[in-house]
């Protein structure tokens, strides 16, 4: 995951891109955009409202491949003492197996710069089978169990035991000569 921060404007609303992340259908790009909100009586947003503004911004990779953005998963609110409108929502970009991108760079057709997110390596971590740390909470809870030899129960002047009730003598098998 990198945080992208790249702030787009479109005809429609100012986008910014938050969050990139791989996951395993692709790369997705949470967006949140606000607009100043036309119609405060309405109950809805116009349907085709980020469909129009992700047709305003260009995304690149350092591979020089271009990619149209599509929003899914887009919710969408209104702030009524602003008199803005809010969406929010993410694009998922095909990811080609054969290369990973080291960023991204989202430039509004309309005007204003381009802005670049960078995505970092994955960290290298060390992988393979270790033993956990001793001990573990089982074994702790094993292990204060273990010196219990026997448990009275009581319930309703009744009581109930469980665990040895004699002790054995410690004595050979055979005689010994």
């Amino acid at each position: 995951m990198a945080v992208a921060g790249v702030y787009c404007p479109t005809s429609v609303a100012e986008v910014c891109f938050e969050w990139v992340k791989l996951t395993s259908t692709g790369w997705q790009l949470s967006f949140r955009a606000t607009a100043p909100d036309p119609d405060p009586y309405r109950n809805s947003p116009a349907p085709d409202a980020m469909s129009r503004a992700m047709s305003e911004i260009s995304l690149t990779h350092d591979a020089g491949q271009s990619h149209e953005l599509r929003a899914e998963g887009v919710g969408w609110s209104r702030d009524l003492s602003l008199g803005e409108q809010e969406w929010h929502g993410h694009v998922v970009l095909a990811r080609d197996p054969a290369s990973r991108p080291a960023w991204f760079e989202l430039a509004p057709t309309i005007g204003g710069g381009p802005g670049r997110a960078t995505l970092p390596s994955p960290a290298q971590v060390p992988v393979g089978r270790s033993d956990p740390p001793w001990p573990t909470p089982g074994e702790c809870y094993l292990a204060a169990l273990a010196p219990v030899t026997t448990i009275s129960i009581e319930a309703r002047s009744t009581v109930a035991e469980a665990g040895r009730t004699r002790r054995r003598r410690l004595s050979p098998r055979w005689p010994t000569a």
